[in-house]
Formats: structure tokens, C-alpha cells, sequence
């Protein structure tokens, strides 16, 4: 197929082309240029989405979960959560967009500092879901890197759920763009 192909560029440099790409492009432009509600709609409409795959994953991979895969529970003791931790603070960037709209907010030094906690405290519990589930469903050493938790589906022989997975991966990439 054409994406299989590399092309090589200058230095010895390859790169694969996708052909959904400039669809993408064209799609985000002009989602972007129909106007800033129009923008704002479609953001919602993909978080709920994107909301509905990891509800998909948690509750579909919850009935996988096999309690020997949580030991040992600590596999790389304190260090290795630390590490995890530290991780995982990158995907906690990105709070400065909220305060942005305090202009168009109503009581904002109220509903700015609330709506960043609360949010914070629901991608917290979301994340350690979505890890419990993960850890119970594969064991630790075989979690696929490049696509863990379609990966986890597929592996159980739930080729469906692992396709609405990656498809919520590419709607949040997508809707991460714009």
C-alpha cells in the first residue's frame, strides 16, 4: 500500500507518508476557518467521543482483568513509580489554555480555580482506571508500547473494542490538532 512505502529523504532520512494526512489537514482547516463556535462545538463533540472510548475501555476491559497479572504489585519498587510519576506530569501541560478564557468567564476567580482542580482530580482517577484495567487485563510484560490498550483488546480476541480503541486514539490526535 502507499503508506507502507518510506520515502527517503536528504541525509539518509525516511519517512512514511499517510494519505489520511492532507485529509486531516483540510478537515481541521476548515472546522478552524468555519469560526470560533463552530471550533468550539466540534472540540465537544470529539471530548465526547474520546470520553465514550475510555468508558468503552474501562468497562469492556474490566470484565478481562485477571488479579495474578497485579503481582507483583510494585514490580520496580518506589523508584519505578517515581519515574512513572514523573512521566506522566507531562500530560498535566497544558492547564494554561483554561486560564486563557478568563475574559469570557462568568465570577473567574471562582470557576477558573474550580474548573482546574476538578479537572485535574477526574484525569487523575481516569488515568488510574485506565492503568488498573490495562495491568489486569496483560501482564506487565506484555503490554505492547506502540498501542497498549487496543493492543489489550485484540490479544483477548476483541478485535471490535480494539478498533473503536484506535479510533478514539486518532480522534484525540485529531482533536488535539485543532
Amino acid at each position: 500500500a502507499f503508506a507502507e512505502r518510506p520515502l527517503l529523504l536528504p541525509f539518509g532520512i525516511e519517512c512514511v507518508l499517510s494519505p489520511m494526512a492532507p485529509v486531516l489537514v483540510v478537515l481541521l482547516t476548515v472546522v478552524a476557518a468555519a469560526g470560533t463556535q463552530e471550533s468550539s462545538t466540534f472540540n465537544v463533540v470529539m471530548a465526547c467521543i474520546n470520553l465514550g472510548i475510555i468508558a468503552i475501555f474501562i468497562f469492556g476491559g474490566a470484565e478481562e482483568v485477571s488479579s495474578s497479572n497485579y503481582r507483583p504489585f510494585m514490580p520496580f519498587g518506589v523508584t519505578g513509580v517515581v519515574q512513572g510519576a514523573a512521566i506522566v506530569y507531562y500530560a498535566f501541560l497544558g492547564f494554561e489554555g483554561i486560564t486563557a478564557m478568563a475574559e469570557e468567564t462568568k465570577d473567574p476567580s471562582r470557576t477558573i480555580p474550580l474548573g482546574v482542580v476538578l479537572t485535574i482530580v477526574l484525569l487523575i482517577i481516569v488515568y488510574m482506571c485506565i492503568a488498573a484495567v490495562l495491568v489486569g487485563m496483560v501482564p506487565l510484560s506484555d503490554i505492547d508500547d506502540s498501542a497498549p490498550l487496543a493492543k489489550a483488546f485484540d490479544d483477548r480476541g476483541s478485535s471490535l473494542l480494539a478498533v473503536l480503541v484506535s479510533m478514539g486514539a486518532m480522534n484525540c490526535c485529531m482533536a488535539n490538532t485543532l
